[in-house]
C-alpha cells in the first residue's frame, strides 16, 4: 500500500497552479466588429515540454513514462506514474492538427492526458482574454502576425501576466 502523505505530495505537485513563465498564449478566434474593428480573443496553454518538466519535479525522470498509440484519426497517450511499488495510469487522445499532424496529436495528447492528472488544469479557468492588437506590422519579441477569419493580417501581443 503506498504511503498517504507521499501520494498527497505527488497530488499536490501535480495540481499546483501554473507558473506564468510555463504560460504560452494562441489566438482562439479573431474577426472584425461590424464597425470594422479588428478583435483577437487568446488563451492560454501549456507545452508539453513544460508538462514533461512538471512530471520530473513531481516524481522524478524516472517516476513516470507515456506510451503512444496513433490511429487514423490521430494519437492516444498513456501516462503512468509511479505511486509506490504500483504504476497508475490514465488515458486521452487527441486528433492530428493541421501542423506537423503526427508531432501536433503525440503533443496534444500528452498535454490532455496530463490534464487528468492535475497539470494545467487550472487553465481551463483563466477569464476570457483579448489580446493587444494592432494593424500595423509590429516588431518586438512581444508581437505575433495572425490572420482574422475574413483574411486581414495584424499583429497582437499576449498579456504581460494575468
Amino acid at each position: 500500500m503506498t504511503d498517504q502523505s507521499a501520494e498527497g505530495k505527488i497530488a499536490a505537485a501535480l495540481d499546483r497552479k501554473t507558473r506564468q513563465d510555463e504560460i504560452e498564449w494562441r489566438v482562439m478566434r479573431a474577426g472584425k466588429t461590424g464597425a470594422g474593428r479588428i478583435y483577437c480573443q487568446i488563451v492560454p496553454y501549456r507545452t508539453a515540454r513544460s508538462v514533461y518538466s512538471q512530471l520530473d519535479e513531481a516524481v522524478g525522470k524516472m517516476g513516470w513514462n507515456s506510451k503512444i498509440q496513433t490511429t487514423d484519426k490521430g494519437a492516444v497517450c498513456e501516462l503512468s506514474i509511479k505511486m509506490g511499488e504500483q504504476w497508475v495510469t490514465k488515458t486521452d487522445g487527441a486528433p492530428y492538427t493541421d501542423i506537423k499532424a503526427l508531432k501536433g496529436a503525440i503533443s496534444d495528447a500528452h498535454k490532455r492526458v496530463a490534464v487528468l492528472w492535475g497539470i494545467g488544469r487550472d487553465l481551463y479557468d483563466y477569464p476570457v482574454v483579448w489580446a493587444e492588437i494592432s494593424e500595423q506590422k509590429q516588431r518586438g519579441d512581444q508581437w505575433r502576425r495572425a490572420k482574422t477569419k475574413e483574411g486581414t493580417i495584424f499583429w497582437w501581443r499576449p498579456p504581460e501576466s494575468i
